[in-house]
């Protein structure tokens, strides 16, 4: 007498099911992988912070929004502050670097933008203008407290490039006094998982 076989049905019961499966799994690895980039540029922006905070008291104030200050000629003004803060804490000046990233990843050019020179004597091996890069590949956003005020309509000192497109930022306000966050120190966020400043998926440094 013959084995009696799988039905067609019962095969694709067991082939929905282990799709089923399948897909939970996914779903839990992509949320792992998604919580871990989180936690992980939580991390990055608390080390860029307490860098910031050592720049402070080596330079007497901290980095500040835009490398004009250096009376560099730059060649736009996309991602001015992180450019900014990505090189006065590469400077190899007055004791030495104070932020160097754990993982070349961390750094990218994402304007793709150069100066002729050295503008902070960093320790990158060229004149690229480099970013901090969150986790997700986009540029911190970072602003001295000194250009809150200066993010009128029309500006472009906070102009970022997030992915392939340009954003405009403007510096946080406080829900419950509409002042600025960190009126004496400095902003600095990550534009999250959707790459766009001011959503709900930001995650801030103050």
């Amino acid at each position: 007498m013959r084995g009696r076989g799988f039905t067609l049905i019962e095969i694709l019961v067991v082939i929905v099911i282990i799709g089923i499966l399948a897909s939970l799994v996914l779903v839990g690895v992509i949320s792992a992988l998604n919580s871990a980039k989180r936690s992980s540029t939580e991390q990055l922006i608390e080390q860029v912070k307490a860098a910031c905070e050592s720049y402070r008291i080596r330079w007497g104030d901290y980095p500040p929004s835009t490398l004009a200050e250096f009376k560099a000629r730059l060649p736009n003004d996309t991602n001015n502050g992180a450019e900014a803060l990505t090189a006065c804490l590469s400077s190899q000046d007055r004791g030495g670097i104070l932020f160097q990233a754990t993982h070349v990843d961390y750094y990218g050019n994402v304007d793709d933008d150069r100066v002729d020179k050295n503008i902070t004597n960093w320790y990158f091996g060229d004149n690229q203008l480099r970013e901090i890069l969150d986790l997700y590949g986009q540029p911190l956003m970072y602003v001295h407290h000194k250009d809150y005020a200066r993010s009128a309509p029309g500006t472009t000192l906070y102009r970022l490039r997030a992915g392939k497109v340009d954003v405009s930022l403007k510096p946080a306000r406080a829900e419950a006094t509409k002042t600025f966050a960190c009126p004496d120190k400095f902003q600095i966020l990550s534009a999250g998982k959707d790459g766009v400043p001011g959503s709900q998926d930001d995650l801030v440094g103050w």
